[in-house]
């Protein structure tokens, strides 16, 4: 939140408020998701409030970042959205406010902690928030490239467009991993996008697409 006297950063509620609100979502059946994305106060109520996980989650501290590796609450740190602001400054197109940098970190900021939550064992999915300045629907898997800049390796970032997303988003015992018993959603790509992640954003080395065991694309 940013208050009309400039503060920012801080939390929308105070975490017994928000504790309470987790829980009855909790309690049926529902993942509840934080959108921080500036200071450190934010992330770390929405974490000790038991939120599923963290939409930007720019600002994380260390001991939020202990704290959400212990949980199993998962980072969804949208690097597209500073990969894309980066991009339009040097195109001198930049909507961003000039305070963007001092608001929201710098994009080696981002990457370096995202690296180190990825050390301290904090699960990561993979998110866009396509709307933004650049960041289009349909280009998610530049992000892949992004988290392995931020030191996953390639089958991690894949498995957090896939199996951990699912998990994320409560459709882990339906789909995002190949085993029997779960619907036959899967990619088909020409190449090996484990020693090149780029691969998976050249719609021509898309060889087919099915979506429940049917095809859909190629």
């Amino acid at each position: 939140r940013r208050s009309p006297n400039g503060r920012f950063g801080f939390a929308a509620w105070p975490v017994e408020e928000l504790r309470a609100a987790v829980d009855e979502a909790h309690f049926f059946g529902l993942n509840v998701v934080a959108h921080v994305s500036g200071g450190s106060e934010a992330p770390r109520v929405a974490v000790e409030a038991g939120v599923d996980s963290l939409e930007h989650g720019w600002g994380l501290e260390e001991g939020t970042m202990e704290a959400m590796a212990e949980q199993g609450t998962f980072l969804v740190p949208t690097l597209a959205v500073v990969h894309h602001k980066v991009l339009l400054e040097g195109d001198e197109r930049s909507p961003w406010i000039e305070e963007f940098d001092a608001l929201f970190g710098t994009m080696e900021e981002r990457l370096v902690e995202c690296r180190r939550a990825h050390e301290l064992g904090v699960p990561s999915a993979a998110g866009t928030d396509a709307g933004n300045p650049g960041v289009l629907h349909g280009k998610g898997a530049q992000e892949l490239e992004l988290l392995v800049q931020a030191g996953l390796s390639p089958m991690e970032a894949i498995l957090a467009a896939t199996g951990s997303a699912a998990e994320l988003c409560g459709l882990g015992d339906q789909t995002g991993t190949v085993v029997p018993g779960k619907v036959a959603d899967l990619l088909l790509i020409d190449g090996d996008p484990l020693a090149d992640i780029t691969l998976l954003q050249d719609r021509a080395r898309i060889r087919a697409v099915l979506k429940a065991g049917e095809l859909v694309a190629g």
